[in-house]
């Protein structure tokens, strides 16, 4: 959660009022790579629980669906 506030931040603060994001951008870095090790770590120790592993999958690809949203909008020029 602390990852997709701070990613929006990024956003608005690159496409919204055209500021500097750096101060945002490496804490959200760091919690996200968090986020997805520890849910990898949590699928590879929950292989036998099948209900277990298949949320764990099911939120590592929402985590890098929204990553792939985020740094897409980060991506584009400035609205008009």
């Amino acid at each position: 959660m602390a990852a997709l506030a701070l990613l929006a931040l990024g956003v608005w603060l690159k496409r919204g009022l055209k500021k500097p994001n750096g101060f945002v951008m490496v804490p959200m870095f760091f919690m996200f790579v968090t986020t997805i090790a520890a849910l990898v770590l949590l699928i590879k120790a929950n292989l036998a629980n099948h209900l277990l592993a298949g949320i764990s999958i099911l939120l590592l690809v929402l985590a890098l669906l929204m990553a792939r949203e985020g740094f897409g909008a980060l991506q584009k020029g400035p609205e008009k």
